[in-house]
Parts: C-alpha cells; sequence; structure tokens
C-alpha cells in the first residue's frame, strides 16, 4: 500500500490517508476512505495492513471492544 496511511482514533473511527508528493511541491495528505464507528462505541487503538504484498489490501484494527476486525481496501476502479 504504497502511498497509504491507515489511522486509529478515539473518536471512533478509521481514516485511509493517500500521501503523494511531487519533487517541486510540499507533501498532500487527502482521506480516500473513512469509517465511522468500525468499533461500535468504542474508540479505535491500532490499525496495520497486511504485510503479505498479495494481501495488503487488507486492513486489521483492534478496539476497545475487544476484537479485531479485518476490512479490504479498494480503490475505486479496482476489482
Amino acid at each position: 500500500n504504497t502511498g497509504l496511511i491507515a489511522t486509529a482514533s478515539g473518536d471512533n473511527s478509521i481514516k485511509v490517508l493517500r500521501l503523494e508528493t511531487s519533487a517541486s511541491e510540499s507533501p498532500s495528505v487527502t482521506v480516500v476512505a473513512h469509517a465511522a464507528e468500525p468499533h461500535d462505541h468504542h474508540d479505535v487503538n491500532f490499525v496495520a495492513w497486511c504485510p503479505v504484498e498479495e494481501y495488503q489490501h487488507y486492513l486489521a484494527s483492534a478496539g476497545d471492544d475487544g476484537i479485531v476486525r479485518i476490512w479490504c481496501y479498494e480503490q475505486e476502479g479496482q476489482e
């Protein structure tokens, strides 16, 4: 997931951000996905991309609810 950053948050959300850089401009960050309340009403404490290359579009999250959830991130136009 080159250029993608996943965030966990105490506001009970997960965001996927795209980091774009160029030689002539400062880096920019765009929110490309947002999950509100992915762990019901509990804080999200941890997110991690799968390190296996063929499964890099999978993201794990863990929250105060004690549950680990697996998410599949797909970019628009990707099948």
